[in-house]
């Protein structure tokens, strides 16, 4: 009550009145959560959940507008998660026991992507009759967006030996779309019609976004390379923008 107490007195008052958004209440509510939560700076759940307020009231007065969130979107996916990926791997100390859960993490994607392959063509075979919806449908089934919005929960529940694990089951995902991900694609596309063949190309399944990043956070790992401390600390300011971002986008 008296932490409640001084911080009516401290807070800023920085009220706008706006009839059409309602500044005012919603300011309020963030003042009001931003106590409840950060009165325990240690809660790094209750820091993330004042983000995610922050972006829903960014989205709720018109800040963040469809044509800005796609550009935030390639953002997190082609800058900021390699990023984290990379700063992931070479952060976590080189040992057995962590190499062994590494590989055995990336053997389960492998064999979760394969049971996933199974049941989705035999659900979109069975629901779909269309022939292209039969092939989208089972694609989305298969490959499923678990990087996005994943590693950010990662982080914030095992902390960065929990990035660390994700890292490898990405490997897992990206060998899978661009193998199996191609040829189901190439099922849906007819023979004669014009433009680009679906292929498979294999440098595809290591020259991509998820799987370079780990490839070479995987080489630092094993070889026990420490960056410089001036690039480390760029890899971890990179790092750290992916989880606000997210929150941004969804």
């Amino acid at each position: 009550q008296q932490a409640q107490q001084a911080g009516k007195h401290q807070r800023p008052r920085n009220e706008v009145e706006h009839p059409a958004l309602g500044l005012c209440a919603l300011q309020e509510v963030q003042i009001l959560l931003e106590e409840a939560f950060l009165l325990n700076r240690g809660n790094r759940l209750g820091h993330r959940l004042c983000r995610y307020h922050r972006a829903a009231l960014a989205a709720k007065t018109g800040i963040i507008d469809e044509p800005m969130s796609k550009k935030l979107s390639k953002l997190t996916v082609n800058i900021a998660q390699p990023f984290m990926l990379f700063n992931a791997l070479v952060n976590v100390e080189y040992s057995r026991d962590n190499l062994m859960a590494g590989l055995s993490i990336l053997g389960i994607g492998m064999l979760s992507h394969a049971l996933l392959a199974l049941f989705a063509f035999l659900a979109a075979h069975y629901v779909r009759r269309d022939k292209t919806e039969r092939i989208l449908t089972e694609y989305s089934l298969t490959f499923v967006n678990a990087g996005f919005m994943g590693f950010p929960l990662l982080q914030t529940m095992f902390g960065d030996i929990g990035l660390f694990w994700g890292a490898f089951y990405v490997v897992a995902f990206n060998l899978s779309v661009w193998s199996y991900g191609m040829i189901v694609l190439s099922r849906g596309k007819d023979k004669d019609a014009p433009g680009e063949k679906i292929r498979i190309n294999p440098l595809k399944l290591i020259l991509n976004h998820g799987t370079t990043p780990c490839l070479v956070g995987f080489l630092f790992f094993v070889l026990q390379i420490r960056l410089p401390a001036p690039v480390s600390a760029a890899v971890g300011y990179m790092n750290n923008i992916c989880t606000p971002v997210v929150l941004l986008v969804i």
